[in-house]
């Protein structure tokens, strides 16, 4: 199984989109979608999502994030460097189940 993890930079906050066991487009448009729609009453929209350079991420994807005023940055490597504010990285990840809305704290230094 597969899920999309949509990482907000700045408070590590974590949203899970429901798993596929198949993932494609068409999906990654859908959980967009649901992201978009839990992040609109927020004080703090998302600016800008970065992504790698899967396929999946299509132009209907993009597409979607512009409606919202959402920019996209598609990156090369793993994205360590990303420290943009109000930056969404999203991640695809194995072996998850179900929707999930989880925040994780940073370590305390």
């Amino acid at each position: 199984m597969y899920v999309m993890v949509w990482l907000y930079m700045t408070t590590r906050e974590i949203i899970a989109s429901e798993s596929m066991q198949h993932p494609n487009s068409a999906w990654v448009v859908k959980q967009t979608e649901v992201f978009l729609d839990q992040t609109l009453s927020r004080d703090e929209k998302p600016s800008i999502v970065m992504h790698d350079r899967d396929a999946k991420f299509s132009k209907e994807f993009v597409a979607k994030l512009e409606e919202h005023g959402v920019r996209h940055n598609a990156f090369l490597g793993s994205g360590r460097e990303m420290k943009h504010e109000g930056s969404i990285a999203v991640i695809f990840e194995q072996q998850f189940h179900g929707f999930g809305h989880v925040s994780l704290r940073p370590r305390a230094a």
